[in-house]
């Protein structure tokens, strides 16, 4: 009576613990959903259409020369650091990824500093060479924290830090303060230093020694970490390029004003994808990830997609209702053109969900090597797309590019689920 009270003790808090963790990620993520959305409405108006853009534009180069530091992702790192907990091994874990990163990462910040300055010349935003060197590696410690379901650690920490952000580009906008360069600094701070305070408490909590000596161990381990990472990354780097290039190739192709309508279409767009993962995140264990049987995990991806249908028909009520209303007063009036790619985008949506849906099956079978197949062909089908067909269509035949794509890998999943042994469910 004595073990079974312990152990009914036991489940209690270790349920009452992931659901802390799962509550508290949801509200970060749906906070930064929101704040996100004020944050670009009112940078629009601080830099006005001719700056927006710009500004956006080296966001996304950001994010893409960034992907190559994206080595040693949790897929890899977390298993291990679960199975090696309080161990000396997990130590040595730790050194090696934080090894790969930082590698990765200094290399990904000499390309990046090449492509902006001869691009660009030598601007402040080259600040972000630093942000591109660092934060990868300091990110071993979210992994850490994950592994020991202390996941809301770092959810309030970012939850600050969002917080603060959307505070001070309100207060400069407030007081008039217009100059992209001090808003370059703020994102780029907000990008680091929270992952700098994560690193530093994960110092104090673990017996994490930062060694930048390799080992025979350490070199073991990364020969190891690279192999089983590498489908992962490339995968990855795919993914942030497919995301992010169509901002990369328009840039000189159309108006800097145009340029800013698209780019707001964009984040709108991306809003609204963001909404669907976090649909995902919140129903995938229960109807996917905890079901062991195929034709279970079916039927949840299933149950997922049509939830996500009854989403994209509100998206599509609000857009068609709400959405002048909503660009002229979180932009400003001086966007409303950017209503017309919106529109665009919103036919787009419901084929991101369904691909979104179908591909937690290649997470729930780990199957890293579909994943990265995945979005290299989108990135192949995407250029074609654009460079064959669409090109002449300027920033609308962007978003037809992408459609083809998403056509295209939907046809792709059909293909590889009607043959399920290629999958080896």
């Amino acid at each position: 009576m004595q073990i079974n009270l312990h152990r009914f003790v036991f489940d209690f808090i270790m349920k009452s613990k992931i659901f802390l963790n799962f509550f508290i990620l949801n509200i970060e993520k749906f906070f930064s959903i929101i704040s996100g959305i004020i944050v670009s409405g009112v940078l629009a108006r601080a830099l006005g259409s001719q700056n927006y853009g710009d500004f956006q534009y080296l966001l996304s180069l950001v994010a893409i020369f960034s992907a190559i530091s994206f080595f040693c992702g949790a897929e890899v790192l977390l298993p291990r650091l679960v199975e090696n907990k309080k161990s000396e091994e997990e130590c040595y874990i730790l050194n090696a990824a934080f090894l790969i990163r930082i590698t990765a990462g200094f290399f990904a910040a000499i390309l990046f500093f090449v492509f902006y300055f001869f691009n660009n010349g030598w601007t402040v935003g080259l600040i972000f060479c630093v942000v591109i060197c660092l934060k990868e590696a300091l990110c071993i410690s979210i992994v850490w924290f994950q592994s020991e379901s202390l996941n809301r650690v770092c959810a309030y920490v970012f939850l600050l830090f969002n917080a603060l952000k959307l505070l001070s580009i309100s207060a400069l906008y407030y007081f008039e303060v217009y100059s992209i360069s001090v808003y370059i600094f703020i994102y780029a701070f907000d990008m680091l230093v929270p992952v700098v305070v994560i690193f530093y408490l994960f110092i104090l909590k673990s017996n994490f020694n930062i060694n930048l000596f390799i080992s025979d161990k350490n070199s073991h381990l990364i020969k190891i970490f690279l192999f089983q990472s590498f489908p992962f990354f490339v995968g990855v780097v795919a993914m942030i390029f497919f995301k992010k290039m169509d901002k990369i190739l328009i840039k000189n192709v159309i108006s800097e004003a145009e340029y800013s309508m698209y780019v707001v279409a964009s984040q709108i767009y991306e809003n609204f994808s963001f909404v669907g993962v976090l649909v995902l995140t919140v129903l995938g264990p229960a109807l996917v990830y905890s079901k062991k049987n195929l034709n279970e995990v079916e039927l949840g991806v299933s149950k997922i997609i049509k939830f996500q249908f009854l989403l994209y028909i509100l998206i599509c009520l609000f857009c068609y209702f709400f959405m002048s209303d909503f660009i002229n007063i979180v932009f400003g009036r001086e966007y409303a053109n950017s209503i017309s790619y919106i529109y665009l985008f919103v036919c787009l949506i419901f084929l991101v969900f369904i691909d979104e849906s179908i591909s937690m099956l290649y997470l729930k079978y780990k199957k890293g090597n579909i994943f990265f197949l995945k979005w290299v062909i989108m990135v192949i089908v995407f250029i074609l797309f654009y460079f064959i067909l669409f090109k002449n269509y300027f920033a609308n035949g962007l978003i037809f590019s992408y459609f083809g794509a998403y056509s295209f890998i939907l046809a792709f999943h059909y293909f590889l689920i009607k043959i399920k042994k290629v999958l080896d469910f």
